[in-house]
């Protein structure tokens, strides 16, 4: 009768198309020898290679891919940037858009095609300092957020339409809303909590489908890339608003999918390991 693990390890190298299917080879940190699998469990590791699809390619002769190496190196960085960018934060401050300061938005479309440049000098030679624009689509229709004014929705209507007029480009506004500071307030401290929640959700997903410790990780990872994602805005002033939120928000949730293939793969791994041993 065959011998299974004779089979097994045939039906590898079969499919290697005969090539030599090197294990990946690990470091411990701080030490440069590496440590092949084959060596600490003999052919179960061929045995293992039956089972795998693909996996990283060769690269000349070795498989032998030193992460490790770097660990301490970019451990180091990673702290120092946190470091930094927690200080940058607590001396600076973030550059708060009016969607949490409170302003005035308005919703305006010119006749022919417009530039940004322009209609922000033009609403700052009428008054209106630190003006923002964006277009909404095309670039005859755009938003303009202003700082809080002390004039109502009527007199707001009359004004803008005096400062945002181009020479032969005649602008109509649609919408004008006036965004109190209290809701400003409101909106900052709840993109805080769901900050928060979203972090406290997903580590506990994470514990419940893997481990506790690794959700931890999960977690001080997520709070890394958050964290020095605003630190920059707030070392460079870059204005803080819900759509720079919302691309936080997605930031962390492109990380965790990414964490979590790794952990899937990790425990992939183990299993097959004790499944060996």
């Amino acid at each position: 009768a065959n011998n299974p693990k004779t089979s097994k390890s045939t039906g590898s190298k079969t499919r290697r198309g005969g090539k030599e299917n090197q294990a990946l080879a690990t470091q411990a940190s701080g030490n440069t020898a590496a440590v092949d699998p084959n060596l600490m469990l003999g052919g179960s590791a061929e045995d293992a290679a039956a089972y795998a699809e693909g996996g990283i390619k060769a690269i000349g002769d070795q498989r032998i891919i030193p992460f490790m190496k770097l660990e301490k190196p970019m451990a180091l960085l990673s702290l120092l940037m946190v470091i930094g960018s927690i200080i940058a934060i607590a001396v600076n401050g973030l550059n708060l858009g009016l969607d949490f300061t409170g302003g005035v938005s308005a919703d305006v479309r010119y006749e022919q095609p417009a530039e940004q440049a322009d209609v922000v000098n033009a609403l700052a030679d009428n008054g209106f300092d630190d003006a923002v624009v964006q277009y909404l689509g095309t670039r005859q229709e755009l938003l303009v957020r202003l700082p809080p004014q002390s004039d109502n929705v009527d007199g707001l209507n009359a004004s803008l339409s005096k400062a945002l007029a181009l020479p032969n480009n005649n602008v109509e506004i649609s919408n004008v809303n006036i965004i109190g500071s209290q809701v400003g307030n409101e909106i900052y401290l709840n993109s805080v909590m769901a900050l928060a929640l979203a972090l406290a959700c997903m580590l506990g997903y994470v514990a419940l489908r893997f481990q506790f410790k690794l959700a931890l990780g999960a977690v001080l990872s997520l709070f890394h890339d958050a964290v020095v994602t605003i630190g920059v805005f707030a070392l460079f002033g870059f204005p803080f608003d819900l759509t720079v939120l919302a691309a936080v928000l997605a930031l962390i949730g492109y990380s965790l999918n990414d964490t979590i293939v790794v952990y899937d793969r990790i425990r992939e791994n183990f299993r097959r390991v004790r499944g060996i041993t």
